[in-house]
């Protein structure tokens, strides 16, 4: 039950907001939070698990993210951004740890999330079908009660939960894989959201190459899904509306660094990076969180639409620096182990939290990235620790999953324990 609430928790933002919900008479974000904080403290107070060392360093970032705080300038955007990143934010980081305790519970939070995604790409695939014909010449598709982004992000943790599913029949995993890219990337595309289809792309590559490239016939398969992907991007430029297909179209025409009205997007976004950069270089102590909103007021955008760049502007190097090197490490444990073990919740937790990573470079703001910092505590966990032994009471089913079995010996020794002990 925590591992539903916490998959809900991480994208109920993403249709909180269609009409259809008006009639809820209250905020589900904060309904799901309050629930994942009953379920936390609960956990605690029985003592269930025990404190692990990444809450430690944890609180550690905490610290170092606060001290910001007192030389931040209070405007209305600030006061909301500091609000949120130490309580929604910091939620989204601390539940994962005491809450997704077992492999059990993570195969129950990757089927959540995989099948809200999927409930928000089915609403915005109606939504296409039924107004095929009829939307605004600068319209673009939307995820019910949100925007674009949010539905080329569901797209592509919904295409993620097809890429690694296996099963004892080769051909069908495959012919599943490939309707899901052939129904999946086109969406993207009908959403005119350049991120989402950038790193989905990297992430397949990733795929490939890190778990599919050991034999010529899985090369054959990766060039065969290369076809497939350029076969989805034309069915996509087919039926995606026309505001979204010539945005697409003009980011591949065009220079990213000429300010055009039809990539004044893209434009405008280097103009932020390049103003970061260059203030960032001057402030180690950064400028406070929210404080990029003040600086670029005439650009009319409030964050730099890059993760990094915006926590080493607003946050100072240190906490930059901290970020970087938890990156480095959890991206190389967890790499390792989702090769080593082929688990596919291992691979699945590795695989989309490169997919919001590369998405938090190109779009939104701290706050907006939720679901990746949970999948980096995920990860931090898969494969680093037994995590059956963080319970008063152990556990059969640790979250790191064994890359091998034990030899029958083993087995059969430990069951004689396990009967003297009972005598």
């Amino acid at each position: 039950m925590p591992a539903i609430f916490l998959a809900v928790y991480l994208l109920v933002g993403e249709f909180k907001a269609d009409e259809r919900l008006a009639w809820i008479p209250f905020d589900l974000t904060v309904a799901a939070a309050g629930a994942l904080t009953l379920f936390s403290i609960w956990r605690v107070l029985r003592m269930d698990v025990r404190y692990q060392k990444q809450l430690v360093w944890l609180i550690i970032g905490v610290s170092l993210f606060a001290i910001p705080l007192l030389w931040t300038v209070w405007t209305d955007y600030a006061i909301e951004k500091s609000s949120r990143m130490f309580t929604l934010t910091l939620l989204a980081c601390a539940a994962p740890l005491l809450l997704i305790t077992e492999r059990n519970d993570l195969r129950i939070f990757r089927r959540a999330l995989t099948l809200i995604a999927l409930m928000i790409v089915a609403d915005a695939m109606v939504t296409l079908w039924t107004e095929m014909g009829t939307f605004k010449q600068d319209a673009r598709l939307e995820a019910m009660g949100s925007n674009t982004i949010a539905l080329g992000r569901a797209s592509g943790i919904a295409l993620i939960g097809f890429l690694v599913t296996q099963g004892k029949r080769r051909w069908l995993r495959l012919l599943i894989k490939a309707a899901a890219l052939l129904v999946l990337v086109p969406v993207i595309f009908a959403s005119g959201s350049r991120g989402p289809l950038i790193a989905i792309g990297v992430t397949l590559i990733l795929f490939f190459l890190m778990f599919n490239a050991r034999t010529v016939q899985q090369w054959l398969v990766m060039l065969l899904t290369v076809g497939l992907f350029a076969l989805a991007l034309l069915i996509g430029s087919e039926i995606a509306p026309e505001g979204s297909r010539s945005r697409m179209e003009e980011s591949i025409r065009n220079d990213p660094f000429e300010d055009t009205r039809e990539n004044a997007s893209a434009a405008t976004r280097i103009r932020a990076l390049k103003i970061s950069v260059k203030k960032g270089a001057v402030t180690p102590l950064g400028i406070g969180w929210g404080g990029f909103a003040e600086m670029a007021q005439e650009m009319g955008i409030t964050y730099p639409h890059n993760l990094i760049v915006e926590i080493f502007l607003e946050g100072g190097w240190v906490s930059g620096a901290l970020v970087l090197l938890a990156l480095y490490v959890i991206f190389r444990r967890a790499g390792k182990q989702a090769r080593a073990s082929r688990s596919v919740n291992d691979q699945w937790v590795f695989l989309l939290a490169v997919f919001m990573f590369v998405n938090a470079q190109v779009s939104g703001d701290f706050n907006d990235n939720r679901l990746l910092y949970t999948l980096l505590a995920l990860a931090s966990m898969v494969g680093v620790h037994d995590l059956s032994t963080l319970r008063k009471t152990p556990v059969a089913t640790p979250l790191a999953a064994p890359a091998t079995a034990p030899a029958a010996g083993s087995v059969k020794a430990a069951a004689v324990t396990r009967e003297a002990a009972g005598a």
